[in-house]
C-alpha cells in the first residue's frame, strides 16, 4: 500500500499536520439528492484517501470520473499548509446550486512525493452529497 506522510507547521504555531495518502481499493460514487432524487455526480475506481491530523477522512477522485458540466469555478480559494492552494467549485444542477461543494488541491512539491497525486482530483463535502463505496 502507498502512503506519503507529510509534516508541515501552521504559520505562527507548533502544531504539526499529518497527511497521509492512500489509494482506496474500492469503487466509490457520489451523489446528491434534488427533490427526493439521487442524482450521480462521480463514479471511481481510482479514488484516493486522504487522512489529515484533526480533520475527517477524505476522499479525492479523478477529475475525468466527474460529471464536469455540474461543475461550477467558485471564486473561494484559500491556502491550506499541507495541501497546499485549495479551489472551490459549486455544483449547478436542476436550477440547485451547492455552493463550494467540491474542491481541488494544486499540493507543492514540498508536501511529499506522492502529495502531487492530489493534482486534477476533486474532493467534496462529505455532509452534503452521499458517497457509497462498493
Amino acid at each position: 500500500m502507498l502512503t506519503d506522510s507529510v509534516s508541515s507547521h501552521t504559520s505562527g504555531s507548533a502544531l504539526e499536520r499529518n497527511v497521509s495518502i492512500q489509494p482506496l481499493a474500492q469503487y466509490v460514487i457520489v451523489s446528491v439528492v434534488i427533490d427526493g432524487h439521487n442524482y450521480e455526480i462521480a463514479l471511481s475506481g481510482k479514488a484516493i484517501s486522504v487522512t489529515e491530523t484533526g480533520i475527517s477522512s477524505e476522499l479525492y477522485l479523478p477529475v475525468s470520473d466527474v460529471v464536469p458540466q455540474m461543475l461550477v469555478a467558485s471564486p473561494n480559494v484559500r491556502q491550506c499548509p499541507s495541501k497546499g492552494e485549495v479551489r472551490y467549485f459549486n455544483l449547478e444542477l436542476w436550477g440547485h446550486i451547492f455552493e463550494d461543494i467540491a474542491w481541488t488541491c494544486s499540493p507543492d512539491v514540498s508536501l511529499g512525493k506522492y502529495a502531487a497525486k492530489l493534482n486534477d482530483h476533486f474532493a467534496f463535502d462529505t455532509e452534503r452529497v452521499h458517497v457509497i463505496t462498493l
